[in-house]
C-alpha cells in the first residue's frame, strides 16, 4: 500500500536526519541565510536562526518594549499561534483590536483606528485551515505612511509560495522550518528588518552572534544541516516552478472534491489560494482520518470538522488521485 503524508509537519525520523554530518557551526549558518536571502530576496544580515524559539513569546517580548503605542490588529480568527499571542498581550498590560474576518482587512477597516495608537499589525500570508492568500500588500503604503509595523507569520507560505520580503514591506518574519521547508521540527528562522529592532549581539569562540540565535538554535546542528539540504533543493527547483505546482494541484483536487459534493473552504481563484486546501465535513471526522489511514495509506490534518490537506513540491498527480479515489469511496460508505 502506497503511503502518502498530506500533513503539514514534516515526518523524519532521528536515523535520518543523523546521515547529515554538520560542518562548523558558522560555516552551517551562513550557507542556510544565504540559502534563505535566496528565496525570500532579502540580505542574509537581516536572518537571524531561531528554531525553538516560539513566534509569539519573542513578539511579546518585543511589544513588552514598547509603551508609547500599544494597540495591536490581531486578523486570523483561524490562527491558533495569534489567538494565544492575544492572551498573551493583553495578559502583559497591553491592548489589542480584533479583527477576526481576514476579508474585513483593508486600508478602510485599519483607518478607523487611531494611527498613532497603532503599533503593529500581525498576520499570516496564508490562512492555515482554509488555506486562503492574505495580500497584505494592498496594505503596504498605508502601513509605511502611518509607521505601522508589519509582522507576519511565514510558516505557512515559507516553501511553498513566492515571497519578496523587501517588496512587501515586511519588518518582521518568522517562519518554522519543519512545514512547507520540509526540515526537522525546532528548526526555523526571523527576519529583522534593519532598525525594526535592536538585538544584543556576543562574542562566541571569536564570532559575533546574535543573543536571537544563540537562544533559538540549541538543537543538534545536524537539524541544521538537514534543513539545509531542503533549503538547497527548493532554490534549486525554482521556488516559481514549486509555487505553479502546487497551485495546480490544490486547483485540480479543489475541483475534483467539489464534483464528489465536498465542501471545499479553500478560495476557487488560483491568485488566492497556497498550499492547503480544506474540506468541511459533516459526522465522525475522526472515523474518516483513520480510514484514510488504515486503509488507504494517507495522512491528513483533522481540525475539529475540517479535514487539511497540505501539498508540497514532492506531490505529483498519481497522489491527488489517490486521495479523490479514497474519499470518494468514503463518501459512498458513509
Amino acid at each position: 500500500m502506497r503511503n502518502i503524508d498530506f500533513t503539514i509537519d514534516s515526518r523524519y525520523t532521528p536515523k535520518e536526519i543523523k546521515e547529515y554530518i554538520p560542518q562548523s557551526k558558522g560555516d552551517l549558518f551562513k550557507k542556510i541565510k544565504e540559502e534563505l536571502a535566496k528565496l525570500l530576496n532579502t540580505s542574509t544580515n537581516n536572518i537571524h536562526l531561531a528554531g525553538n524559539i516560539k513566534p509569539w513569546y519573542f513578539l511579546l517580548h518585543i511589544l513588552s518594549e514598547e509603551t508609547t503605542r500599544n494597540i495591536n490588529i490581531i486578523m486570523e480568527s483561524e490562527n491558533i499561534n495569534l489567538i494565544t499571542l492575544t492572551r498573551l498581550i493583553r495578559r502583559s498590560g497591553m491592548s489589542t483590536v480584533y479583527i477576526p474576518v481576514p476579508n474585513t482587512l483593508n486600508e478602510k477597516t485599519l483607518s478607523a483606528y487611531p494611527a498613532n495608537r497603532v503599533y503593529m499589525l500581525i498576520t499570516s500570508l496564508i490562512e492555515p485551515n482554509s488555506g486562503r492568500r492574505i495580500k497584505i500588500q494592498n496594505l503596504t503604503k498605508y502601513l509605511n505612511s502611518n509607521n505601522i509595523k508589519l509582522f507576519v507569520d511565514g510558516s505557512f507560505s515559507t516553501g511553498a509560495i513566492s515571497v519578496d520580503i523587501e517588496r512587501l514591506g515586511i519588518d518582521i518574519y518568522l517562519s518554522e522550518g519543519h512545514y512547507w521547508l520540509e526540515g526537522p521540527r525546532d528548526t526555523g528562522f526571523i527576519y529583522l528588518k534593519e532598525k525594526t529592532i535592536e538585538i544584543p549581539r556576543i562574542n562566541l569562540d571569536g564570532e559575533e552572534v546574535s543573543i536571537v540565535e544563540l537562544i533559538g538554535t540549541q538543537e543538534p546542528l545536524t537539524k541544521y544541516a538537514y534543513l539545509l539540504t531542503r533549503l538547497q533543493e527548493i532554490n534549486r527547483i525554482g521556488i516559481s516552478k514549486i509555487e505553479e505546482s502546487i497551485l495546480t494541484l490544490t486547483g485540480w483536487l479543489s475541483d475534483e472534491l467539489i464534483k464528489l459534493g465536498y465542501k471545499i473552504l479553500t478560495p476557487r481563484n488560483r491568485e488566492d489560494r497556497g498550499g492547503i486546501v480544506s474540506i468541511e465535513l459533516r459526522g465522525n471526522t475522526e472515523q474518516i482520518v483513520r480510514i484514510l489511514r488504515e486503509k488507504h495509506g494517507i495522512s491528513v490534518d483533522r481540525i475539529g470538522t475540517l479535514l487539511r490537506i497540505c501539498i508540497k513540491k514532492n506531490h505529483n498527480e498519481k497522489d491527488i488521485s489517490h486521495l479523490v479515489n479514497a474519499l470518494k469511496e468514503i463518501r459512498k460508505q458513509l
